[in-house]
């Protein structure tokens, strides 16, 4: 079985297959394979083995959406065939930036009018006591904020809108 992800984060334009045959699992990130060992997915965690070396990712599930967080990053997977029409495809922009999983703001780095470069911090946001940055895909300019310091979010909530920034 086979099964193709965009990613939406700060990382335009990529994509990632999983590949399951049996008992094995092969990642493709562009054109790189990475075998992994062992996988174990429970209900907020997805723990990883490769090359004997485990590590530990929170992750959510949104219907078909995944996201997961682990070492301060963040990303969103979507099925790559998912309305694969022109103004979804990889490395397109995406409005709305929304919390990976449930968590807490720590801090909220942009306002109202603010224009951005790609990969510009949006806010801080802790999920099980780990901090990770939620950034813009693309350049673009705050719409709107939608939450606030210590404002508890759950998976998929907007945080910020964003407008995208003509080419300049």
């Amino acid at each position: 079985m086979s099964r193709l992800y965009r990613v939406a984060s700060a990382v335009t334009g990529a994509t990632i297959e999983s590949i399951t045959s049996g008992d094995k699992l092969v990642v493709r990130i562009g054109d790189r394979e990475i075998t992994v060992d062992e996988y174990e997915i429970g209900e907020r965690y997805v723990t990883v083995t490769i090359g004997g070396r485990s590590r530990r990712f929170l992750h959510a599930r949104e219907s078909a959406h995944v996201h997961v967080a682990g070492g301060g990053q963040s990303i969103g997977l979507i099925p790559a065939d998912e309305d694969a029409d022109d103004s979804t495809t990889a490395g397109s922009f995406t409005p709305h930036i929304t919390a990976p999983m449930p968590g807490k703001v720590l801090d909220v780095l942009v306002a109202v009018g603010d224009r951005l470069e790609a990969g510009a911090p949006l806010l801080l946001l802790e999920a099980m006591k780990m901090e990770q940055t939620i950034r813009s895909a693309t350049a673009a300019e705050v719409v709107e904020v939608h939450v606030a310091i210590d404002a508890m979010v759950g998976p998929g909530e907007t945080l910020v809108t964003l407008a995208q920034l003509a080419d300049e």
